[in-house]
């Protein structure tokens, strides 16, 4: 198997073209008003979702938290009652959600390791395994931090280059501090395409960014672009 990376030209264009393929829906639920809120972009999903992450208010971070559900399983027939249930089992009183708070306010300097695993400490119901805990981080700070779900996982945990080998999984990704290794060199690697890509590109992409287009082609199959994306560009300039 080739493991020639493309060009920086042809990457950034299938850079781009896979993540405008991305096809999680834009949505989010208004608890106050019952009813689902369609986005125009996941854009505006991560602002609506972060603030109420970030708010003062245990309520609104309940929502927030739920918000992470209600969007993370859209594409599931049991998203409706995934949501009902972690909202009985977390009512506003419940102190994780206070905690859950100071989280959020405090040490963001750490490592994206040290970070998931505080996050795992919390205890917060539906959110033990990696990939709805890496959405939380995402939404807090998607210049920083991607997911790492489980189709990720299956894509690229066993691809014969970084960051993902040694990954261990079965019907979920479970928080183990071996995991939390490999989420840390998954969040650097997407971290450092998209800083080389705005470089030298003039693109605008976070971290999340990266994480969805590859997301996109493991979605749609596309092994050997999602291959050649997840290695990077080369580092052959094009002449004349």
């Amino acid at each position: 198997m080739s493991m020639s990376k493309l060009p920086l030209r042809d990457y950034v264009r299938l850079l781009t073209e896979s993540l405008s393929s991305y096809s999680f829906p834009c949505v989010t639920f208004d608890f106050g008003h019952d009813r689902a809120r369609c986005h125009e972009t996941m854009r505006e999903v991560e602002d609506c979702i972060a603030a109420a992450l970030c708010s003062k208010s245990v309520a609104d971070v309940r929502d927030g938290l739920s918000n992470v559900l209600f969007w993370g399983h859209a594409r599931h027939g049991a998203r409706d009652f995934r949501v009902r249930t972690f909202r009985s089992n977390m009512i506003s009183a419940d102190g994780r959600l206070v905690r859950f708070q100071e989280f959020v306010r405090s040490r963001p300097e750490q490592c994206a390791a040290d970070r998931l695993v505080e996050l795992k400490k919390l205890r917060l119901p539906a959110f033990g395994q990696m990939s709805f805990a890496t959405k939380i981080l995402m939404f807090l700070d998607p210049e920083y931090y991607p997911v790492l779900d489980l189709k990720i996982a299956r894509a690229f945990a066993a691809a014969e280059f970084p960051p993902l080998q040694g990954l261990t999984f079965g019907t979920s990704v479970p928080i183990t501090k071996a995991n939390a290794i490999r989420y840390e060199r998954w969040a650097c690697w997407c971290r450092r395409i998209a800083t080389r890509v705005n470089r030298e590109a003039g693109q605008a992409l976070r971290t999340a960014d990266v994480e969805r287009a590859l997301f996109a082609l493991a979605d749609a199959e596309q092994a050997d672009n999602a291959r050649d994306l997840l290695l990077g560009p080369s580092t052959t300039r094009p002449t004349g």
